[in-house]
């Protein structure tokens, strides 16, 4: 619709208002109310129907053509806004704001909120954080800065980086579903974003201005508010600019359930990039991209959402701090040995609600009855599970106790005013009986006014002296008197015949139409003062939405403690030994998610691994399908879940706390950033090397294959060299190869230790026995494993036959006196080579060579005779 001018005639009054609206959100989607209705109209309306599974219909013409329209019940528009954002839209939201004027009359309407896929706040979508992401770059330092808010639960980030690469690790740990990037934002912003499929919205340039940050800060955080002094300009700009963008999009709402920003850059995480946690399958599948078959599906033994929300992001935000590590554990070794302990607790936290959510929806002017009761049931386990965790003794189980508020100032007025069930606001039983004498006396009458009509009728009885007189009601003309045939001589005249019945008439008096417009009118009254309650607990509510926010951290880190430890009782899990001397030493150690998947009776094999300032860079040979990835990516979990505060899949683990986990592991390409595998392949090595430390961890599977064989042997070697000489102590490193000439490095670097994982040959098959053993191999059963595939025999005997030719030719041992011509044609000279190169080639003695020593001599050849040349 944009661009689209309304024409000057055959418009409706209420059409062109909708003109007038969708003119300044020609790129939002107009739910525009009217009357019970949401409606859309023109691209609008074909654009949703389909996506909502609306009926795309026609109300009237423009010209000769239908306009497109659609509907939903106003009642039900939050959900579909919600799955119109979800979906990645931008919707605009037009509401009544006042009667419609009698006659033919137009209501007044105007936008009262505009719902971006950051910004969804219904209570029926999913219980995950979905964020918005601003981002700036300074080019000329070279420096990125962030600002995440999640509006629906009030977490607020704030971080900056000097390069790209942190950045990039966390926009992996958000998966942001909206960004806010200035209209000039840089290339290389651009660029870092593009294939994070999220929603985009470009701000003015001066909404980043440094120097505009204050009014956004305060707006949010108080007038009083004043910048910390760890905040750089950069990120107080995109600080503001994310604030500011939260509030345009629901004028006068505010944002006072958000808390207080996390700084990133004041409490160091272990760094896991995008590969890291894509290969290492911590929240998506490699399968299929879901969340099952997932490090943190095993670990979601949470009972509330926002113990979920916390478990995710510790899974992603693993600590690097020895202490901070050691008083999760503590804490989650107190809740999985005393068990009734830990089930109480579970029992008391799946009593409450999501506090979060509701708190935002109330503040943002959208909460319902249905939040004020859920701030209400949470807020009545907070003095039980306050007491019980005050009688811990693991020092964070007590500092959580110490820090829960269970604001009985704030419960007794929810407690005492809602109903036990108030959920249907139509029945009139919001409100608790007895809270106001006259919200009770407009139920009574809406229920009928028994006990007045009762009275009224012994009156009349009394007056006319008729016994059998009766008051009855009826839709048509609402109460009245009946009256016998036998009796009709007692009415007084003042009354009023209405309907002559069979049996008599029947009359009104002034009287009774006084006691009906009571009746019948106490229903809008008795909504309207229950309304004007919740109205004012819903403020009651909002004033305390910092404490109510700090309470709902509180209860979702105990939920995740005690999924921690419900984890580790239902897996047999440990908890890891740590310690500040470099070392890596695992015992039986497992791979928690395929353990989990194995069928029922079939045992995992666990492993050892140990790297030590002495052993640090371990070559694992063996063949495909034998485990060696597995064993990878289980040893770099195993560090993750630590680091989080996890007990870990194994027997026993002493680890020390490492800066970074870095994986390649895998092949694919990437399409929409226009990389082969193998370029993906070397693009994950080289940011490896670049910022790999002695105390990070690297797993390393197959480097090189994508390329020719030569080439991706020199690659690894090198690659595996640099590994070890690193800052002279080396990085510990797991590094799984088929090139089995990898397994000489042994022998020239003194760190590196050479390991295979066995199988068993068993006449013409092979039986993976996935036990990881000191020493090399040299075979890879690629044919075999290629068999057990399914390829066609008459494939496999091909191959068998072309592999022992090729064993055969490249078996023959280079002999550098005898193929000198040889070596030296392919080394790009002639036959007649200067007489210092002869003398050079004579001096080596050498009877056999290597491939890769043939390689090595090949290129010193070539670079000798051209500096004779020279």
């Amino acid at each position: 619709m944009t661009g689209f001018k309304p024409p000057a005639q055959g418009l409706t009054p209420a059409l062109r208002q909708w003109f007038s609206v969708k003119e300044s959100y020609p790129d939002a989607v107009l739910f525009f109310q009217m009357g019970d209705f949401y409606e859309l109209f023109f691209d609008d309306a074909r654009l949703a129907a389909p996506l909502l599974d609306l009926t795309l219909t026609s109300r009237q013409k423009l010209g000769d053509e239908p306009v497109p329209m659609c509907g939903v019940p106003l009642s039900a528009g939050d959900g579909y806004i919600g799955r119109l954002a979800q979906m990645g839209h931008k919707i605009a939201v037009c509401d009544q704001v006042g009667p419609v004027p009698a006659g033919r009359g137009l209501a007044e309407r105007v936008v009262s909120r505009v719902v971006t896929p950051s910004t969804i706040l219904s209570a029926d979508q999913e219980a995950a954080t979905r964020y918005l992401a601003a981002l700036c770059h300074d080019r000329a330092a070279n420096v990125f800065a962030l600002a995440a808010v999640d509006v629906a639960t009030g977490d607020f980030i704030l971080g900056q980086w000097t390069g790209d690469q942190g950045l990039t690790s966390e926009l992996t740990a958000l998966e942001p579903a909206e960004l806010a990037l200035p209209r000039s934002a840089s290339e290389e912003l651009l660029e870092l974003v593009a294939h994070l499929g999220a929603y985009v919205t470009y701000l003015p340039d001066e909404a980043f201005d440094p120097a505009n940050y204050l009014a956004n800060w305060q707006a949010t955080f108080g007038e009083g508010y004043r910048p910390d002094p760890a905040d750089s300009p950069l990120t107080l700009a995109v600080g503001s600019a994310a604030l500011g963008y939260c509030l345009s999009l629901a004028p006068g709402s505010g944002l006072g359930h958000l808390a207080p920003p996390r700084r990133l850059w004041a409490n160091p995480y272990l760094g896991l990039d995008e590969a890291a946690v894509r290969n290492l399958e911590l929240v998506r599948s490699l399968r299929d991209n879901g969340s099952d078959h997932t490090v943190f599906k095993l670990l979601a033994q949470n009972v509330t959402p926002m113990g979920g929300r916390v478990l995710r992001d510790w899974l992603l935000r693993p600590l690097c701090a020895r202490a901070q590590v050691t008083a999760r554990h503590e804490a989650v070794e107190e809740l999985l040995v005393d068990g009734l302990a830990r089930d109480r607790l579970a029992e008391l936290l799946g009593q409450t609600q999501d506090l979060e959510r509701a708190l935002g929806r109330l503040t943002l002017g959208r909460g319902t009855v249905r939040d004020l009761v859920a701030v209400r049931a949470t807020l009545s386990q907070a003095e039980p599970i306050k007491e019980l965790l005050s009688q811990r003794a693991a020092p964070l189980l007590r500092e959580l106790a110490e820090s829960l508020d269970p604001l009985p100032e704030l419960f007794r007025p929810l407690a005492g005013f809602l109903a036990d069930d108030p959920l249907n606001p139509t029945d009139g039983q919001m409100i608790r009986p007895g809270v106001s004498p006259l919200l009770d006396e407009y139920r009574r009458l809406e229920s009928g006014g028994k006990k007045e009509i009762a009275a009224l009728e012994a009156s009349e009885r009394a007056k006319t002296g008729v016994n059998s007189l009766k008051v009855g009601f009826n839709k048509v003309f609402g109460y009245y008197l009946e009256v016998t045939k036998s009796n009709l001589k007692a009415v007084p005249p003042e009354w009023i015949r209405k309907q002559t019945v069979s049996g008599g008439e029947r009359y009104v008096t002034p009287e009774l139409k006084e006691w009906e417009e009571k009746i019948l009118s106490a229903g809008e009254r008795r909504a309207e003062l229950e309304e004007r309650v919740v109205e004012s607990l819903k403020n009651k509510v909002a004033r305390r939405a910092p404490a109510l926010k700090s309470l709902a951290a509180t209860l979702a880190v105990a939920d995740a403690l005690a999924a921690l430890a419900a984890t580790a009782l239902k897996r047999s899990w440990v908890r890891p030994d740590l310690t500040d001397d470099d070392i890596l030493d695992v015992k039986g150690g497992r791979h928690p998610v395929v353990e989990a998947a194995l069928p029922a009776g079939e045992a995992f094999v666990a492993n050892d691994v140990r790297l030590t300032p002495y052993e640090r860079l371990l070559v694992i040979t063996g063949p495909n399908m034998a485990g060696k990835s597995t064993i990878l990516r289980q040893t770099a979990l195993a560090v993750v879940l630590c680091q989080m505060g996890s007990f870990v899949p194994a027997e026993k683990a002493l680890l020390s706390m490492r800066d970074q986990v870095f994986t390649r592991v895998g092949a694919a390409d990437d399409l929409a950033r226009g990389q082969s595998t193998f370029m993906v392949e070397m693009s994950e090595t080289a940011r490896i090397l670049k910022k790999a430390s002695p105390r990070s961890l690297v797993i390393l599977d197959e480097v090189g294959r994508g390329t020719s064989t030569f080439d991706g042997l020199a690659i690894a070697w090198a690659v595996a060299e640099y590994l070890h000489d690193l800052a002279r102590r080396g990085v510990p490193t797991l590094f799984a190869t088929h090139y089995h000439e990898l397994v000489e490095l042994a022998r020239s670097k003194p760190l590196v230790r050479n390991y295979n994982v066995s199988v068993k040959k068993w006449g013409q098959s092979v039986v993976f026995l996935r036990r990881l053993t000191p020493g090399g191999t040299s075979k890879s059963y690629g044919i075999t494993v290629a068999a057990l595939a399914g390829l066609p025999d008459k494939v496999i005997a091909r191959a068998s036959e072309v592999l022992a030719d090729l064993t055969k030719s490249r078996g023959q041992p280079i002999r550098p006196q005898e193929n000198q011509g040889d070596l030296l044609a392919e080394a790009g000279l002639d036959d007649d080579p200067p007489r210092a190169l002869a003398r050079e080639i004579s001096r080596l003695k050498i009877e056999r060579l290597t491939p890769l020593e043939a390689f090595d001599l090949l290129t010193e050849l070539k670079a000798k005779a051209q500096e004779s040349i020279r």
